[in-house]
């Protein structure tokens, strides 16, 4: 059941204490104190600023008073000045604009990857694509050694050559468009990721039958690609598949797929792999789209049902839909959120995008979330959204205040990430854990329409 295999040993310690903030400090008393790695005095011996986690902080807690400095944020334009950006149901639906505001800066040098049919290279939309600087001489050698003679602007690897650009299908075009449009440029539409660098890979035949996208996968990781668009899936895995997944986590990339668009509950691949997050489309009413597949192999939907995209090389009243297009939305939310947390790896990109999706139950899926980028960037524990729990004969949860009136849904994992037990439309204020053998860590998360809350508890 993938929809439990959240891996949760790396989610708690990090999103509770191992967050990194910069503090305020002071010393309790006047005395010799060895100032700390990514620590600056302001008044010496008695105050410093400190660039550390929660957890360092609180184990200096009887040496120092701290406070939690707020965020800064840049003054970066975030009205939009793209013309078609009032009509991207698809951003406002999932708060994208609140996300901008987060961004430090607009990372222009980030490097996500579409592996897919052709592109339109000569779109004005399309301009940040990748150029491979240590092979853009064009002189019939490998200049660069990494076995494609003058990649210079991503392969493909349908025709083995390096001309990614589009024949007549523009399936690819179409999904660079919806992740990669540049943003801010006062033309056609914008994209959830903002500014960065995209590499096109093609996988497409001239003859417009898609081959085996692994190695295409493959260069991407070793081309430095921190996201992967897979708007395509495969019935099953294979060898190759398992190799190159296992590779992706191993250097810290994230791939995002669709989940299928055969209106079924099926496994199909790479959405089906533990670490890829597998995207399902609903439409602007939240509601399933008729094509989407659905169920325990569907991490989260995304919108997925007429996304503005490009047309041709100039005209940009097109509209894409299926899971497809809901992946390539969410792959460029993806890279906004791996911009805004830098220090964060991809497994806690995806954790962060599950649990601060909303609750969106669907007839098809009575457990489905949506992606929501507000309660993603929101997706810390403080003392506003704290689950008390009060060890009584039962162990009992107590709700904070910004949800006990709210309805809500309780998964209980164990440390594996298995689901153990479910309770849903709890209206209380409070609930029991009682009568289901629960025992051991377990960790709770609170849904609803509202970011997800977390803790973890023992219970004996």
């Amino acid at each position: 059941m993938k929809k439990a295999l959240f891996v949760f040993s790396l989610l708690f310690p990090f999103f509770t204490n191992g967050q990194t903030s910069s503090f305020y400090c002071e010393l309790k008393k006047d005395k010799h104190f060895t100032l700390p790695k990514n620590a600056r005095w302001v008044n010496k011996n008695h105050t410093f600023l400190w660039k550390t986690t929660a957890r360092n902080i609180q184990n200096l807690s009887e040496t120092l008073e701290f406070e939690k400095l707020p965020q800064t944020h840049l003054a970066l334009d975030t009205n939009i000045n793209d013309p078609l950006f009032p009509f991207q149901w698809e951003l406002s639906s999932t708060e994208v604009a609140f996300a901008w505001d987060f961004l430090q800066e607009d990372s222009p040098n980030f490097l996500a990857a579409v592996v897919d049919g052709g592109n339109n290279f000569a779109c004005p939309e399309l301009q940040n694509y990748f150029i491979n600087t240590n092979d853009s001489s064009l002189n019939g050698i490998d200049d660069d050694g990494n076995g494609f003679v003058d990649d210079w602007r991503g392969w493909d690897f349908a025709e083995e050559d390096n001309n990614a650009s589009m024949d007549f299908e523009k399936h690819g075009f179409e999904m660079n468009a919806i992740m990669a449009a540049q943003s801010n440029n006062a033309i056609g539409f914008a994209s959830a990721g903002r500014d960065f660098k995209y590499l096109h890979l093609k996988m497409v035949s001239s003859s417009g039958t898609p081959q085996d996208p692994y190695l295409a996968v493959k260069y991407a990781i070793d081309m430095g690609a921190q996201v992967i668009n897979c708007s395509w899936y495969q019935m099953s895995a294979s060898s190759l598949s398992n190799e190159i997944i296992a590779y992706a986590q191993e250097k810290d990339v994230l791939l995002i797929a669709a989940a299928g668009n055969s209106d079924k509950e099926e496994e199909v691949y790479p959405a089906s792999y533990p670490s890829v997050l597998a995207v399902g489309a609903v439409n602007q009413q939240r509601k399933k789209l008729s094509s989407s597949n659905y169920g325990k192999y569907v991490d989260i939907y995304a919108p997925g049902h007429k996304l503005t995209s490009a047309a041709d090389t100039n005209s940009y009243l097109d509209y894409s839909s299926g899971t497809s297009a809901a992946t390539a939305f969410t792959s460029s939310s993806a890279i906004l959120l791996r911009k805004i947390f830098p220090e964060e790896n991809a497994h806690q990109i995806k954790t962060r995008m599950i649990l601060g999706a909303l609750r969106n139950p669907l007839d098809e899926d009575p457990q489905a979330i949506l992606l929501n980028l507000k309660g993603a960037i929101e997706l810390t524990e403080d003392n506003n959204t704290k689950i008390k729990v009060l060890y009584q004969e039962n162990p009992l949860l107590i709700f904070p205040e910004s949800v006990k009136n709210k309805d809500k849904t309780i998964d209980i994992y164990d440390s594996l990430g298995r689901l153990l037990h479910q309770y849903t439309e709890i209206k209380e204020t409070s609930i029991s854990l009682n009568n289901n053998n629960l025992k051991g860590i377990v960790f709770i998360r609170i849904h609803g329409d509202f970011p997800s809350l977390f803790t973890k508890i023992i219970l004996r």
